[in-house]
């Protein structure tokens, strides 16, 4: 579908804010090949000094103001080094991490789904049973899901105390309540939470971050044990979890999957009425200035038939990337026929 080659990334329309961090994140990236490594590394010291010095929201405004995505997603990486990778000078690690989970809603009768996890769903055996506590016992998760909101207000200078083992009863669990999720009869929906962990452990070994980063081994008992444990009437309910990772890396990890499920979710329903009904939808796509790419579905033979999904770009997000995943699923459901916005227009 060489046709969305004329897509626009409407993120690079704005006029791009200087940033002295922003500005290192591109050095790096302009960089020879064999400099780009030892660059990275004194970016991610340059991100700890910052936030050693009480400079967490120059951080913040980094990431946040207009600029180059490449930028953005290489700032996230070093920050994710800077509150997640173990200094083997210090004994001790302590480690806040979450996991994105996505819940999918549909059926006749759903209402309210708590937040709050009922005790037969014990994530922690879950992991211990796929063998991914095996060098950090000491491993402990919330009983909650909470909101991407609650996520973004922990201090990142904190993250970095508790990793260097300074400071471990600053934050608690109790400081991620639950995030309920209110559900409408009929329609299928994506959800984004996130269960909170925490581990201390020696430097020494592997953080259980990696021994737990490979979802397969423990993706679709996560899946089936949490639709066990909870019960929805007449509705359907799926979790779907993503890797644990620390709190800044959680956060983009779990953008880009809610909007990707979103869609698919988005995208079978809108066919199946469609297909029922009218034939096949003409599809257009468009980039629009509020950084969505929104994939809107009409019908010639039904002006009520309008349905568009927009995916909500992020600050990191590779544009390449997100053109190809809605490629790929279009064209996995038959779509060819698809008119394309060569500009990015106003919303």
């Amino acid at each position: 579908m060489k046709f969305l080659d004329d897509l626009l990334d409407p993120r690079l329309s704005t006029v791009s804010v200087d940033n002295d961090l922003t500005d290192l994140a591109i050095k790096v990236l302009q960089a020879k090949p064999s400099d780009q490594r030892s660059g990275f590394v004194g970016l991610a010291n340059s991100l700890q000094e910052t936030l050693d010095r009480g400079g967490e929201k120059k951080i913040r405004d980094a990431i946040k103001i207009p600029g180059l995505p490449g930028a953005k997603r290489l700032l996230i990486d070093a920050l994710d080094k800077s509150v997640s990778s173990a200094d083997t000078t210090l004994p001790l690690q302590g480690l806040f991490f979450a996991l994105p989970v996505l819940i999918v809603t549909g059926g006749s009768s759903i209402g309210k789904i708590s937040a709050v996890l009922p005790k037969t769903f014990d994530v922690r055996k879950l992991f211990e049973e796929v063998g991914a506590m095996a060098y950090s016992q000491n491993v402990s998760f919330s009983n909650v899901l909470t909101s991407l909101d609650r996520l973004e207000k922990v201090s990142w200078a904190y993250l970095l105390k508790c990793n260097r083992g300074d400071d471990l009863d600053e934050v608690g669990f109790g400081d991620f309540p639950p995030a309920d999720i209110l559900c409408h009869s009929g329609m299928e929906k994506v959800h984004l939470r996130f269960l909170i962990g925490l581990s201390i452990g020696s430097t020494r070994v592997p953080k259980f971050t990696e021994t737990a980063g490979d979802i397969s081994k423990w993706g679709m008992s996560f899946t089936q044990d949490f639709g066990k444990a909870i019960s929805v009437g007449s509705g359907e309910v799926l979790a779907i979890p993503r890797r644990p990772v620390s709190f800044p890396r959680a956060i983009y990890d779990g953008l880009w999957a809610a909007n990707e499920m979103g869609f698919q979710v988005f995208l079978s329903s809108v066919l199946r009425s469609a297909r029922q009904t009218i034939g096949e939808p003409d599809v257009s796509i468009a980039s629009y200035s509020d950084n969505t790419v929104r994939i809107r579905f009409t019908s010639v033979f039904d002006d009520s038939f309008d349905k568009t999904y927009g995916w909500h770009l992020s600050v990191i997000d590779e544009f390449s990337v997100v053109v190809e995943t809605i490629t790929d699923l279009l064209r996995e459901c038959g779509l060819r026929d698809v008119r394309v916005s060569p500009t990015v227009v106003d919303s």
